[in-house]
């Protein structure tokens, strides 16, 4: 389903496009752009999951009273900071791949 879909797209961007093609250059560099600008904000978001991950780990396997601040050692705490954090990664992962399947196509239609 995935090449039809890219060639109708093809397609209709050769429709859009003047006699040299730069229209729809433009337009795909700028969407490129685009998808640049939005996986790093994707990323900068998904810090504070993998932070949460990384800390409700040390709250899990550290000795009793030995965590790094005295509410680690409350496991249910430790488990629902390792919930929020895994959901918070899922997303950047599911959105991360959204994005670079459609970069990849992007660049695929310019040709590079």
């Amino acid at each position: 389903m995935l090449p039809v879909v890219t060639v109708l797209t093809r397609h209709l961007l050769e429709l859009l496009c003047d006699d040299e093609g730069e229209l729809v250059k433009s337009r795909v560099e700028e969407e490129i752009n685009s998808i640049n600008r939005e996986l790093k904000r994707t990323q900068i978001i998904g810090v504070p999951g993998i932070l949460l991950i990384g800390i409700a780990v040390h709250g899990i396997f550290a000795e009793p009273g030995k965590t790094l601040h005295p509410f680690l050692n409350d496991i249910g705490i430790c488990y629902a900071m390792l919930a929020v954090g895994g959901a918070v990664a899922v997303w950047e992962v599911k959105k991360i791949l959204r994005l670079t399947k459609r970069q990849s196509e992007l660049n695929k239609m310019l040709g590079t």
